[in-house]
């Protein structure tokens, strides 16, 4: 079990930019996410908190900075995002899945140009020297399928339609990718989602759906094996979709070596 758990956590319900449409729950999911881990804690989360517009992409950067230099190797590192996801259809063929993905800052879009956005391989970049020195795991509620606008009526899809995200790049290129990117070593992510799907928020719900189920299985403490609660949250999740009639299939990618056990001992 690890000694300490350190978080940064990210909540963007509201974007400074209009065209980007709020989501009411993503500031809630990250404090739902939070609250629940502390319990299992025997002392305080060493925590970094951005909401809305303290989520800058130069305050992420800077959170995961603290946490890289922060984090031992006998610790916890986690990161958690709630809030826009966006893909970019790379006519190149760059890509091996045929996109760029990006995850959305509180001011996206009120500079044209693919670094308003944080790419993947940014992402990547930030997340490297955390990993080197700790387990990490990182928690992403949002989408990057490109149909948000095809969501069904009364849900909230979290993700940037295409439209709108080829209006914010603009002319400018993406970087030249030719390889498929290997499963970071010692890094669990836990996505709200498969590549192709949306991750939704539900109406009159208070979390998106894949938060409120996690959160439900971390409260409810029957396992503290991170992949044995992303099972039960997968299944829950597909409860509810099935409910709703909508289709999101939380994702896991494991590139741990053993299990990832959350409690402080």
């Amino acid at each position: 079990m690890p000694k300490r758990l350190l978080v940064v956590a990210v909540g963007i319900s509201v974007y400074a930019n209009p065209a980007i449409p709020p989501l009411p729950t993503c500031r809630d999911d990250a404090q739902a996410f939070l609250n629940a881990l502390r319990p299992l804690s025997n002392q305080p989360l060493l925590e970094r908190v951005l909401f809305d517009q303290q989520a800058t992409k130069v305050q992420l950067q800077t959170a995961l900075e603290w946490l890289a230099a922060t984090v031992t190797a006998d610790d916890l590192a986690i990161f958690y995002y709630s809030g826009h996801g966006a893909s970019f259809d790379d006519d190149s063929g760059d890509e091996h899945d045929g996109k760029e993905e990006f995850l959305c800052p509180y001011e996206c879009g009120l500079e044209q140009g693919r670094s308003s956005f944080v790419r993947d391989d940014e992402l990547r970049a930030w997340l490297t020297p955390i990993r080197e020195k700790a387990p990490l795991l990182v928690v992403l509620d949002a989408c990057h399928s490109g149909s948000a606008a095809m969501a069904p009526a009364g849900l909230i899809a979290k993700e940037l339609p295409n439209g709108l995200v080829k209006q914010i790049i603009g002319a400018a290129a993406l970087p030249v990718r030719t390889a498929h990117d290997p499963i970071p070593s010692n890094q669990m992510l836990l996505a709200g989602c498969h590549d192709s799907e949306q991750s939704y928020i539900l109406p009159g719900e208070a979390n998106s759906l894949f938060t409120a189920k996690l959160v439900e299985q971390l409260a409810a403490g029957q396992s503290d094996d991170v992949q044995t609660m992303f099972e039960a949250t997968y299944r829950a999740v597909l409860d509810a979709c099935d409910l709703a009639g909508i289709q999101q299939s939380p994702k896991l990618t494991n590139g741990m070596n053993s299990s990832l056990l959350l409690r402080v001992d």
